[in-house]
């Protein structure tokens, strides 16, 4: 595994009751891949997305799932008529210039949740935010939103919350 906050991700993940068996699974942004690789272990019908060349190749080789390279601006106009079952956004919100836009597609394209875990302030680019002003983001385009859990990231000594987000029980 290359992401130190996987192990804490999946157990999240697990412990929210999130099964992804014989569903069709997104994942933006996967980087190195362990979010694909257990999700497809899992029995996810699983693709992840990419943009880092030398991130994309590591996940390639090392992930059983379909990953492709690409931004994901880019994916998301691609694969604008494809809806999902669940949809993953682990730490990339203050990398996409309209972030809005996104978690408008992803609210529109799930059938069951996303799962968006969010930086907080000096965590990436972008501007200050808390889990108050995350929620209130949240809600405006999904009906339910949960948060299931955080992680550490330990080289910032911060934590990342987790979001369970969907349109309904």
């Amino acid at each position: 595994m290359h992401n130190d906050r996987f192990p804490q991700q999946w157990e999240i993940i697990t412990n929210a009751g999130i099964d992804v068996e014989g569903k069709d699974v997104l994942d933006l942004g996967c980087g190195y891949g362990d979010m694909v690789r257990a999700m497809h272990d899992a029995g996810a019908n699983v693709v992840g997305v990419e943009s880092d060349q030398e991130v994309f190749n590591i996940a390639r080789r090392g992930t059983v799932g379909i990953v492709v390279q690409a931004t994901i601006e880019s994916f998301i106009a691609t694969f604008d008529d494809h809806s999902w079952d669940v949809i993953v956004c682990f730490s990339v919100l203050p990398y996409i210039l309209d972030q809005e836009y996104l978690l408008f597609w992803i609210a529109s394209h799930i059938f069951d949740c996303a799962l968006l875990e969010i930086q907080l302030e000096g965590d990436g680019p972008g501007e200050y935010v808390d889990d108050d002003d995350i929620r209130e983001t949240l809600e405006r385009h999904f009906i339910k939103v949960d948060a299931i859990g955080s992680t550490l990231v330990p080289y910032r000594n911060m934590r990342r919350t987790i979001w369970k987000c969907s349109q309904g029980d």
